[in-house]
């Protein structure tokens, strides 16, 4: 048995269905990447910056702890002066809320344990555990009052 085709397609309907398949492709490799930075918002993070003229220095604060905020321009802040500081996942944080907590041992107002809150338009450090009793150490609002601060890890 034979099979033919009533209506065999022309080379012409052929060529243009490739002539848009391979513009279409080439549409799609073609469009610029969007910025990494465009849409993931403000990048707020705590770090230890060690790099003082004091160190090692007895009695004096080895690492000063930070605030990090990135949203257009990248803005630090100084938190605490601490002997050692200890910071991961292991500690807590790790939340859209509770971004990070950083333990501040030796800080010069008490032994620390620093939490880093990301809220609607305003980033905030504050000092106490999470279950008890915080002080608000440092507030930085952002420029975009309805954005809210997202860790570096997720940047």
């Amino acid at each position: 048995m034979h099979l033919k085709c009533s209506n065999p397609p022309s080379k012409t309907s052929a060529r243009l269905f490739l002539t848009v398949l391979s513009m279409a492709m080439l549409a799609a490799c073609s469009t610029p990447t969007p910025d990494a930075s465009a849409g993931t918002g403000p990048v707020a993070y705590l770090k230890a910056n060690t790099a003082g003229g004091n160190l090692g220095t007895p009695g004096r604060p080895k690492s000063v702890l930070e605030l990090h905020v990135i949203e257009g321009r990248h803005t630090i802040k100084p938190v605490a002066q601490c002997e050692q500081i200890y910071s991961g996942t292991a500690l807590g944080g790790g939340t859209k809320r509770e971004l990070q907590v950083v333990l501040c041992e030796g800080d010069w107002n008490n032994d620390g344990e620093y939490w880093l809150i990301s809220e609607t338009g305003v980033v905030s450090v504050r000092r106490g555990a999470i279950k008890g009793q915080q002080q608000t150490v440092l507030e930085y609002r952002l420029r975009d009052v309805k954005a809210r601060a997202v860790t570096k890890q997720e940047w």
